[in-house]
């Protein structure tokens, strides 16, 4: 009998856990307690909702407290423009007035990994025994990172992304959380991702201990903290399956990489370093501030 490699035992892994998502949205709907957390880090008006910037959380942090790198899935464009008929789709079945937040089309993405993680910020990442001391206070009072602990980082996403081009991934289902987050899940079946997220952990070790460990988009997120009904459930749940027949085995280009200092909650607006990949060289091949316009889209579901 052959010996799994390493790739294939976590591809094994993340495809059991998606089935975990999508059997604990079953059987116990939403977490009502993650969801009432999460709330007020966003600022929700009829006019729209929009993740609040850092200093602007309900425990304040510093700038420079999320920094994270990603693919991003704009080479992808006629799959991300499928994305919004699903988003639709799944809002139109949630209760009158509940409040969501929909991830902008130019923003969709695939997490890689975190330096610094808003739930852990880590102000110098690459020297473990101080980043593990300063971890031992509470987030909002740690400090800021200094410019030059964000270059060191910056300056190691070459060697982290590799020589190597990151293969496609291939979408696997789309599935709602009990987070309530809607997720497009897609799997890494080349271990491209997996070998970059490897030398992560090698080079960067005082990294935030939590990251991501599944190839995950996040598309929307539900904000009112009320269960739904078993008939909304399975009614989402029908939806996420057809969803997922249509898009399965759909691949996604991903041949570039952003390093962006996030300057929102858990949203990729900030200064950005662009990388190809695997041409990567020691100077990202493009530096821009992304100020984009908060979507009017991003608003309750109608009365």
């Amino acid at each position: 009998m052959a010996i799994a490699t390493v790739e294939e035992q976590d591809l094994e892994r993340v495809l059991k856990q998606y089935d975990k998502i999508a059997a604990s949205f079953a059987e116990s709907g939403l977490d009502l307690e993650a969801i009432a957390e999460v709330r007020p880090r966003y600022a929700i008006t009829d006019k729209g909702t929009w993740p609040h910037t850092m200093g602007n959380l309900p425990e304040p942090l510093p700038d420079g407290s999320s920094r994270l790198c990603v693919l991003p899935l704009s080479h992808s464009p006629g799959h991300v423009a499928a994305i919004s008929d699903i988003v639709k789709s799944i809002r139109d079945l949630l209760p009158p007035r509940t409040d969501v937040f929909c991830n902008p089309a130019e923003l969709l993405h695939i997490t890689l990994f975190h330096c610094s993680h808003p739930h852990d910020p880590r102000p110098q990442s690459l020297n473990r025994d101080e980043s593990f001391t300063i971890a031992k206070q509470p987030p909002s009072q740690r400090r800021a990172p200094t410019r030059a602990e964000i270059d060191a980082e910056i300056a190691l996403m070459p060697k982290i992304l590799g020589d190597r081009a990151v293969d496609p991934v291939k979408v696997v289902s789309i599935q709602m959380a009990g987070s309530g987050v809607l997720l497009m899940l897609s799997a890494d079946y080349s271990g491209s991702i997996h070998g970059i997220r490897s030398r992560f952990q090698a080079c960067v070790p005082g990294c935030p201990t939590k990251q991501t460990n599944i190839v995950h988009s996040s598309l929307m997120r539900i904000l009112t903290p009320e269960q739904l009904s078993l008939a909304t459930r399975q009614a989402i749940q029908q939806r996420c399956q057809d969803w997922t027949e249509h898009m399965r085995g759909t691949q996604l280009n991903l041949p570039e990489a952003w390093y962006i200092v996030e300057e929102d909650y858990a949203n990729i607006r900030g200064k950005t370093y662009g990388f190809d990949v695997p041409t990567a060289s020691e100077k990202p091949k493009f530096v821009r501030d992304q100020n984009y316009t908060q979507p009017q889209c991003n608003n309750r579901c109608p009365k």
